[in-house]
């Protein structure tokens, strides 16, 4: 695991334990919740240049993120803490009391142990601070969500 990353809801021997719908052979809809308009901009582009992902939405604060994910029914919700009208971390309360809950990676610059147990308590499957190398701590919040989409961009999941 890279630094500012850390996978949040572990199953029985270590391994992560998904909750949310499993993608299978479609691209992964994607909900990315922040109120700033240049980490909405950079998150929309680092998900258009990777396959499998469709960015369907985007919410500017929690009370919005939570319309839009019992709207869009997303596979993923990359969320904020700090927002307008209703944090991230009640957001996140929100939609993973939800039937079929998406996957939800909080993505934040607060990265210190009380927002990452925060985090975990509102049910957060994944953190990433925003922090230097923060895509390469991205992509692996996304690896252990989404192991196929890994597999696939190796080749593992390609026929010869």
């Amino acid at each position: 695991m890279s630094a500012g990353t850390v996978s949040l809801n572990r199953g029985k021997r270590g391994r992560r334990a998904m909750r949310g719908p499993r993608p299978t052979h479609r691209r992964i809809r994607t909900v990315i919740v922040d109120d700033s308009p240049v980490v909405v901009k950079s998150l929309e582009r680092f998900f258009k240049e990777r396959d499998g992902f469709d960015v369907v939405g985007f919410a500017g604060t929690g009370t919005e993120a939570v319309r839009e994910a019992g709207r869009l029914k997303p596979d993923l919700v990359v969320m904020d803490i700090r927002m307008p009208k209703m944090d991230g971390l009640e957001a996140t309360r929100r939609i993973k009391a939800g039937k079929g809950a998406p996957v939800v990676i909080v993505f934040t610059l607060e990265n210190n142990l009380a927002a990452r147990t925060a985090a975990k308590e509102a049910g957060a499957d994944d953190f990433v601070a925003k922090a230097p190398n923060v895509y390469r701590a991205l992509e692996g919040a996304l690896g252990r969500a989404f192991p196929r989409v890994k597999a696939e961009r190796h080749g593992a999941g390609k026929a010869a």
